[in-house]
């Protein structure tokens, strides 16, 4: 198990700085990471810092993909062209937790497990501090739980809401005579069991509600510890975010606006790639003519469409979406002319969303340390680092408590 790294250890007055720097820079510069370039034909932000808009839109391919890929060629290109001078890579820069010990592997508990995802398991365990026992929220058909039992020989509770994973998790554990049961339980109702609190509280890769619920009843019960790696902060009830700690700032974030913090994804494979592209060109080329064929010059959204769509190919989607719309399109629509429009319009947008992206790690550290902040003021010590390499997930953040006993 990982040792406690001093460079992860924040006192409150850190955490305030961090996340006080990185406010100041969204604010200043919202006007470039709110808008959607796919909803806007113009942007207002490409006059106000027009020497940015134009080094993005003469982006050769090679170097356009050499930042669609590389978040800190990215950081740097932007620092350049804003005059940060770094500032954007100094904030959304985090240390890792070391990693000493290496894990038992036992191909009975790997199972079933992705690579990947067994990978960010293992990677988020090693991680954990020791202790006499866990517990894991929202944890499906237990797979982290019983990795968490078979290199730390420690009991572990899981929680979950589907019956029929309580039940298959709960049969995988009995074969291998591990010491877990999954509890059939809705994790964002109150729990009045105090075991569940007597334990170190785990959530990996909680989304949104969730994780806010695990630290806010965690923190209610007492729990004498947790590790938490937070995701998915759009998937919340609220409208507007509300900031858990006693931080203040005047950014309003709507869940649009929480979806940027979790848009960076590991690269898919080939295949998929060909798809998404194809899927969001015809969606462009869509936009076109429906500006060209609705009472309004504005963008309109459509429901989500599976890749399937493709083989029925573009004029299905276009039917589709016009049916939605309530749309009347021309017989003699020209499908090609709108489609060659698409390709220029597609690689301007996909040029102007480097922009947007260049802050999205910085608006995750922000929701981040407000977490961070709340576990500090309920009294615990808290850890803030990353746990693999982005490449493995960018969601590798992970928040360690501790409570710190008088």
């Amino acid at each position: 198990m990982v040792s406690n790294n001093s460079d992860t250890q924040l006192s409150r007055d850190q955490i305030h700085q961090r996340f006080s720097a990185i406010d100041k820079v969204l604010t200043q510069y919202q006007s470039i990471w709110r808008p959607e370039p796919f909803q806007h034909l113009s942007l207002e932000w490409t006059d106000q810092y027009p020497k940015f808009a134009n080094a993005l839109l003469h982006l050769g391919d090679a170097e356009f993909k050499t930042l669609q890929t590389e978040p800190e060629s990215l950081l740097t290109f932007t620092e350049q062209a804003l005059n940060l001078t770094g500032q954007l890579s100094e904030l959304s820069a985090l240390p890792s937790y070391q990693q000493p010990t290496p894990l038992t592997r036992n191909p009975h508990y790997n199972t079933g497990i992705p690579g990947r995802k067994l990978n960010q398991i293992e990677k988020f365990i090693q991680c954990l501090p020791r202790k006499a026992k866990y517990t894991d929220w929202c944890c499906g058909k237990g797979h982290l739980a019983r990795l968490i039992y078979s290199n730390t020989a420690r009991p572990v509770i899981g929680l979950e809401w589907d019956s029929s994973l309580c039940d298959t998790g709960n049969h995988v554990s009995e074969k291998l005579l591990a010491q877990v049961s999954i509890l059939n339980h809705d994790v964002m109702t109150p729990i009045e069991n105090p075991s569940i609190f007597d334990a170190h509280q785990v959530a990996l890769h909680a989304c949104g509600d969730l994780h806010q619920t695990v630290i806010r009843q965690s923190c209610l019960h007492g729990a004498p510890s947790l590790s938490i790696s937070p995701c998915c902060y759009q998937k919340t009830a609220h409208r507007e975010y509300e900031l858990m700690s006693g931080l203040s700032s005047e950014l309003k974030l709507s869940q649009k606006d929480l979806a940027l913090a979790v848009q960076e994804t590991v690269t898919a494979p080939g295949r998929d790639q060909i798809s998404r592209h194809t899927l969001k060109l015809w969606r462009v080329a869509f936009d076109l003519i429906q500006r060209d064929h609705n009472e309004q010059n504005t963008y309109q959204p459509c429901p989500s469409t599976p890749a399937s769509i493709i083989k029925l190919g573009f004029e299905a989607l276009v039917q589709k979406f016009a049916l939605h719309l309530q749309i009347s399109l021309p017989k003699d629509l020209d499908y090609a002319a709108y489609l060659e429009k698409a390709v220029r319009r597609l690689a301007q947008i996909e040029r102007l969303e480097l922009a947007r992206h260049s802050f999205r790690r910085l608006l995750e550290l922000w929701l981040v340390y407000d977490r961070a902040m709340y576990l500090s003021e309920q009294g615990y010590n808290v850890q803030v680092g990353t746990f693999c390499d982005r490449k493995l997930t960018p969601r590798n953040i992970l928040i360690n408590a501790e409570f710190e006993v008088a």
